[in-house]
């Protein structure tokens, strides 16, 4: 250690300072982990209905297929091209400086040129449902992101709090030894000096 470190008053306050630094640091670290797992928790709240949707979804299949029976397939897939499509918007937000994605619905999909009371049926079924599949899409990607930032936040206060903050302290203690030393022989020398003196 003492290869590396040059054991002054200056280099003892400067690693002070970079200690202090660093510890608050890791308060900051500290307080946007608990965010983060505060808003985690939020998401996965929402994510319940998740079971729900699919069985929705699963309803809305059988009933395609139905239709399909029905009707044949292209007959089904020429009409829903005349279908004009759902418009959706990506946007971001942030949370603790993460973008987070989301999306905006800036059109619903027009499916009254469908007059086929099968397939309409079918089609508004789906219609109804794609803004809760898109929420939970939503929620899902942002739980994923927030979980990967939690993870990387959680490691870098480890690495503060396990590695970075001890070897502060360490060399820090090592220099106030290294001083306290050097006090302690400087006035072990000067006390000599001085009986060497008051002796002629």
């Amino acid at each position: 250690m003492s290869s590396r470190i040059t054991a002054t008053r200056g280099v003892l306050l400067r690693l002070k300072e970079e200690l202090s630094f660093v510890e608050r640091s890791k308060e900051l670290l500290e307080l946007k982990r608990d965010n983060l797992a505060r808003e985690i928790n939020k998401l996965l709240g929402k994510i319940a209905v998740r079971k729900e949707i699919e069985k929705k979804i699963m309803d809305g299949y059988e009933q395609l297929k139905r239709a399909y029976a029905s009707m044949g397939y292209w007959e089904v897939k020429t009409r829903a091209l005349s279908v004009k499509p759902l418009r959706v918007k990506a946007l971001t937000r942030s949370i603790m400086g993460i973008s987070i994605p989301t999306v905006e619905v800036e059109e619903q999909a027009d499916i009254s040129s469908l007059t086929d009371p099968r397939i309409r049926a079918v089609a508004e079924k789906f219609n109804d449902m794609i803004s809760e599949v898109l929420s939970l899409a939503v929620i899902e990607a942002q739980i994923e992101k927030i979980a990967y930032e939690l993870m990387m936040t959680n490691r870098k206060v480890n690495i503060l709090e396990k590695a970075v903050i001890p070897n502060y302290k360490k060399m820090i203690k090592y220099i106030e030894d290294k001083l306290e030393e050097e006090s302690l022989e400087e006035f072990v020398r000067a006390k000599k000096i001085k009986q060497v003196i008051t002796r002629e």
